[in-house]
């Protein structure tokens, strides 16, 4: 199959905006859908908090998508077609790029004793984000290619080989 722009429409400069504006925000969205499913694929999980609030939200949406708690969502963007992907968990940093041994001076609850702890010894690194960025980026190209076909449809035309 071929693609061909079709040379019977004129290329209208404001249509043409319009439609790249939408364009922008639909390819983002969907970069950013795919950021998140990856995401909430590779992280640790141990209560299940911290997967259920990895959210993406754009200015021209409402609407977050993943299980959020109150406190765990993340701010919208203010440039329209720009999506965030992330968390607002205020751990999530720890777990992403771990710890280094700090003092903590607390009782923590171990095996069912309390035992109070002077020390921390540190927590390894359990990145979810940025390897998850790294695997989308490889598909941000088919997903502009698709939308762009979507959104420019009108201009384009298949042809049989």
């Amino acid at each position: 199959m071929k693609i061909k722009v079709d040379t019977l429409l004129k290329w209208n400069g404001k249509d043409v905006k319009l439609k790249g504006v939408d364009l922008t925000k639909r390819g983002s969205w969907e970069t950013g859908i795919g950021l998140q499913d990856v995401a909430t694929q590779l992280v640790p999980t141990e209560t299940g908090r911290l997967k259920g609030s990895i959210a993406v939200r754009d200015v021209s949406r409402t609407k977050t998508e993943g299980s959020v708690q109150a406190n765990d969502l993340i701010s919208a963007p203010t440039k329209i077609g720009a999506a965030h992907v992330g968390t607002a968990v205020e751990y999530a940093r720890a777990v992403e790029f771990g710890t280094r041994p700090h003092a903590i001076n607390s009782a923590v609850l171990i095996k069912g004793r309390w035992v109070y702890i002077k020390n921390h010894p540190g927590t390894q690194s359990q990145a979810f984000m940025r390897p998850a960025l790294d695997l989308v980026t490889g598909k941000v190209v088919n997903i502009w290619e698709k939308q762009g076909k979507f959104v420019f449809k009108d201009y384009f035309k298949e042809k049989g080989d």
